[in-house]
């Protein structure tokens, strides 16, 4: 299917899978996915003092809606995007892969459907939008409208492209995906930022938005084009193809829709029972912590088409990957969680003030703990997703819905904000443990690796438990460096097998020669 220069020796059967799930093929996608996720944020960072300075307090905060509404676009998706990778993934290397150009066109051409409908209606409501939901003062009122329309022209295009994207994830190019969209990356905020050197005003700033995602669609549309060339081909789209993609994308759109409320409206339970300063304390502190998912979740977005290629033809090697993921997130989550324990009342009291450390001191160590157990639950919900369950994500979104949502409100008012971080650390046990659970049940996952993911999490709550509680400082820092490294070694020991072990040993060989010389004594 894909233009090669040469043509090569008949491949294996398997091959082609054991390529796009190789430990080699993960690493690289995980450190370009990566990337991609931390580039735009020091962009933003070096962007922003300028923009908010050109377009004033008002505007700014008008320009911030308008990031949160072009990613809100991506509802529209209804997680098409997300079978639509795996629907790839799973054909790449087989007999089936010939249909990949067919599900592309009528994936693409429902999304637009979709997409454009949302545009639309969003055009027409903007002015109730603008006058009522986000209460724009009047002067700026016919501005704002006008802007945030322009914005809505370029909704299809935000859909479009994280279909597109879809599309390379499942082959397993996010080197190229991230090269190529790097000066859309830069652009996004750049982009608004030269406009406002010519021309002051929100018009010409979302104007440059939707300017940039046009050159992403361009450019990606022809990456996709030249891995599956067949989309050149006329062809009328068939959405018979996509009740596959339905069934699963819906179930994914509960995960999607119910993972976020599960992760914030505890936020709100607390701004309705308590005082709006008790909000204060625990948001800042959950927001502090919670950054820390952004390592599996750029992990699992290179494992979900890996484990979705693998899982039908070397269904062995599914949980090989869920093992070789699992360590780079324990070994770059818990330092970080480590020093958050340790030092939460020391760090917020540089940050915040002693005032503010003395009341959230605690609650950033409760919830340090439970996004540690996130952190581990995130790659199995991403392998139930991947192998075509996503159903089983969703149903464990939903009991944790039944069971804590009266728990945090009935904590929350005996508690206070205590109470509130205690329960969402507990849905957080109860989410891990189900998660994990859940792999053994679909074979993604053998009887001897689901008590080792157990013990490492275990491990892990218990090595930041002794971090908060030891007493005084000089044995606090020495806890927390020991913890730092046992629980990664621990880690590493559980998962990764003998010959695996071996390997990286003589990778540390030959990049370390103390490690050689001491090997050779």
């Amino acid at each position: 299917m894909r233009a090669l220069p040469d043509a090569p020796p008949a491949p294996t059967p398997g091959s082609e899978v054991r390529a796009l799930s190789s430990s080699r093929t993960l690493a690289s996608g995980i450190f370009w996915n990566g990337l991609g996720r931390a580039l735009p944020v020091i962009v933003a960072l070096v962007a922003t003092p300028f923009l908010l300075h050109r377009l004033g307090i008002e505007r700014w905060g008008l320009f911030t809606l308008a990031l949160s509404l072009a990613g809100s676009f991506g509802i529209l998706d209804f997680g098409i995007g997300a079978a639509l990778t795996r629907a790839l993934a799973e054909r790449i290397g087989t007999p089936a892969e010939h249909e990949a150009a067919p599900i592309i066109v009528a994936a693409l051409t429902l999304l637009t459907l979709i997409s454009v409908a949302g545009a639309a209606l969003g055009w027409v409501a903007m002015p109730w939008v603008m006058a009522h939901l986000f209460d724009v003062p009047p002067p700026l009122r016919r501005e704002a409208t006008g802007a945030f329309r322009l914005l809505c022209l370029g909704g299809p295009l935000i859909v479009v492209n994280g279909a597109l994207w879809g599309v390379m994830s499942a082959f397993q190019k996010f080197r190229l995906a991230i090269l190529s969209n790097l000066p859309v990356s830069v652009l996004y905020y750049a982009g608004p930022a030269a406009v406002l050197w010519m021309a002051g005003g929100l018009r010409p700033v979302i104007a440059a938005l939707v300017a940039a995602r046009l050159l992403q669609a361009v450019i990606t549309g022809a990456i996709v084009l030249r891995l599956v060339p067949a989309l050149s081909a006329r062809r009328l789209p068939d959405l018979r193809l996509l009740r596959p993609l339905l069934r699963i994308g819906a179930w994914i759109t509960v995960s999607n829709v119910l993972w976020p409320l599960m992760l914030y409206i505890d936020r709100f339970i607390v701004g309705a029972l308590l005082p709006l300063a008790a909000v204060s304390y625990y948001a800042t502190s959950l927001d502090v912590v919670v950054r820390l998912m952004m390592v599996p979740l750029a992990i699992g977005a290179v494992l979900f088409p890996a484990a979705a290629a693998s899982y039908r033809t070397l269904p062995a090697r599914t949980g090989t990957l869920l093992r070789l993921s699992m360590l780079p997130t324990v070994a770059i989550v818990f330092p970080a969680c480590v020093v958050l324990a340790g030092g939460s009342h020391t760090l917020l009291s540089l940050w915040l003030g002693s005032r503010f450390a003395a009341d959230s001191a605690t609650i950033l160590v409760i919830f340090t703990i439970g996004t540690f157990l996130s952190c581990i639950a995130l790659l199995p919900g991403t392998l139930s997703d991947a192998v075509g369950r996503p159903e089983i994500g969703a149903l464990i979104l939903l009991a944790q819905a039944v069971l804590f949502l009266p728990m945090i409100v009935l904590m929350t008012r005996h508690g206070g904000i205590t109470g509130a971080a205690v329960t969402w650390m507990l849905r957080a046990l109860f989410n891990c443990t189900a998660r994990i659970a859940a792999c053994r049940l679909l074979g993604i996952a053998g009887a001897s690796l689901v008590p080792r993911l157990l013990a490492v999490s275990g491990a892990g709550v218990g090595g930041l438990l002794a971090c908060w509680l030891a007493d005084p400082w000089p044995l606090r820092l020495g806890v927390m460096a020991a913890m730092a490294v046992a629980v990664p070694a621990l880690a590493a020991a559980l998962l990764l097998e003998p010959a695996e072990r071996a390997r990286i040993g003589r990778i540390a060989c030959r990049l370390v020669p103390g490690v050689a010389l001491a090997q050779t004594d």
